[in-house]
Order: structure tokens, then sequence, then C-alpha cells
């Protein structure tokens, strides 16, 4: 049976920079449309910026789970 940690770590990469991509995006987008950051932007900024900070603990019962 193959290990899942190359998958686990892979994903815990990927998503993030995904995250912060579309959020990248998002922003540019108001930029150009000339539009002011909202409330919902401010929002998603925050929590991009807590979840990117401090990782869940889901991501570190899988590490944990994969390692035996």
């Amino acid at each position: 049976m193959s290990s899942l940690k190359p998958t686990i770590v892979g994903l815990g990469i990927a998503m993030p920079l995904l995250a912060v991509g579309a959020v990248m995006l998002r922003v540019e987008a108001r930029r150009i449309k000339k539009l002011y950051l909202g409330p919902d932007d401010y929002t998603i900024i925050a929590a991009l910026v807590r979840f990117s900070k401090y990782p869940d603990d889901e991501t570190y019962l899988l590490l944990a789970l994969t390692e035996r």
C-alpha cells in the first residue's frame, strides 16, 4: 500500500497557493474596474491571512495517520 503523505503534502502546498491566486485575481479585478474593496473583500483577505498563517489541525492529523 502506497503512502498518502506525498499527496497530503502536495495538496497542503497547492491549495493555499490556489487560494492566494484567487484572492489576488479578485483584488486585481476590483482595481481594473476602479472599484473600492468592500467588506466582503476584507473578510476574504483576513480569512486568507489567518488560515495561511496557522495550518489547521486536520492537516496534522492526516499526516500523523499516514506515518503508520
